[in-house]
């Protein structure tokens, strides 16, 4: 699995387990447009390369969580504290 495969996965997880799925909810709270969303979840934008380290540091913090859009895609999670 490639960089980009796994920012995507990330993603998608952190879409079903903290926004039920909902697209619209995570645009509206990350600020982040819903069709740049789609390109960052497709398999086929850009040839799949389409989740550089730019997309994924945009430093969007993703509201009600101690994770940063960067840390949420790169795979971190969050803190037990």
């Amino acid at each position: 699995m490639d960089m980009h495969e796994h920012r995507r996965k990330r993603l998608i997880a952190l879409l079903e387990d903290r926004y039920e799925n909902d697209r619209k909810k995570f645009c509206d709270e990350s600020n982040l447009s819903e069709s740049r969303l789609g390109q960052l979840l497709s398999p086929t934008y850009r040839g799949g390369q389409g989740f550089g380290e730019k997309a994924a540091c945009s430093g969007q913090v993703i509201p009600d969580t101690a994770l940063s859009f960067c840390s949420a895609t790169a795979g971190a999670s969050p803190s037990l504290n």
